[in-house]
């Protein structure tokens, strides 16, 4: 039977000695899943709009100066 409460002592928790080990592996999931969606729809970036977004970004970039 799993618990039906939380336990409150702070030694049975893996990630409480050390706070930045969550956040760590918190962020490589939501990078790793955001390369997975760019990948999985580079197909996708092939079009006509994406291609003169593209063109006015670098345009502008140029003029910034």
């Amino acid at each position: 039977m799993e618990p039906k409460q939380t336990q409150r002592d702070p030694s049975k928790f893996n990630f409480s000695n050390n706070i930045f080990k969550s956040d760590y592996w918190e962020w490589r999931m939501r990078a790793g899943d955001y390369l997975y969606q760019i990948g999985s729809r580079l197909h996708r970036s092939n079009d006509a709009w994406t291609r003169c977004l593209a063109g006015y970004t670098f345009f502008a970039f140029l003029m910034t100066s």
